[in-house]
């Protein structure tokens, strides 16, 4: 198992995988989603 790491918006419920990972496609992945907390 390997990591990788980079930020991305989501939008409509999608998160973009950059061109730089496209070997990943079709592949089962575990992911973590962390946050900023909202400055109010």
């Amino acid at each position: 198992m390997y990591a990788i790491k980079f930020e991305a918006d989501i939008r409509d419920d999608v998160v973009r995988i950059p061109d730089e990972y496209k070997s990943l496609k079709n592949k089962h992945a575990r992911v973590v989603i962390l946050l900023e907390d909202d400055q109010a």
